[in-house]
């Protein structure tokens, strides 16, 4: 390695798409369905900051959590190594999941967490090399922890609801 390696490599990547941008374009969608998924994208999240206004920590903090993996997708310059933004949604997902699991959730809680680690790592070395990261993993790991995101809210809302339901029939 030269005395110039490292994160300097990064400086001649060519990507400047967000990967909602090369995401549209793989799948033959152009320009305009780029700007139509970055813009429901940002619709969507607008609407989640407006409803959490008022709202109690836990809905802040997984606002805060679904802000960080949409950026991941609509922001240029899209690299592996912006995949570190997504260690705090993953945190919030394995809370919601150990609350609901239990301390059964330990040993594979660790192992997802270390695998992430460990896959960054080797995805962000294999980039460099190849001079621009996949589409599918750039986009790939924000999209499934959104679908992460909204499990954990859909899961949260429906015990709550079940819970407000079995409190009014007792």
């Amino acid at each position: 390695m030269d005395r110039h390696g490292g994160i300097f490599d990064y400086l001649g990547t060519a990507t400047i798409l967000s990967p909602a941008a090369r995401l549209s374009d793989s799948l033959g969608l152009g320009q305009l369905g780029s700007l139509a998924l970055s813009a429901l994208l940002l619709a969507y999240l607008f609407w989640e900051w407006k409803g959490t206004f008022g709202g109690d920590e836990q809905r802040f903090l997984w606002t805060a959590a679904l802000t960080q993996s949409v950026v991941l997708l609509v922001v240029p310059f899209g690299i592996v190594s912006n995949l570190v933004l997504l260690v705090f949604p993953l945190a919030l997902i394995l809370a919601v999941w150990y609350a609901r699991q239990g301390r059964s959730l330990d040993a594979p809680a660790t192992l997802v967490l270390l695998l992430l680690a460990a896959a960054s790592w080797l995805l962000s070395l294999r980039g460099l090399e190849q001079g621009v990261p996949s589409v599918w993993v750039l986009s790939g790991a924000p999209l499934l922890t959104i679908g992460g995101l909204l499990w954990v809210r859909w899961w949260s809302t429906r015990a709550r609801t079940w819970a407000e339901i079995g409190a009014r029939w007792a």
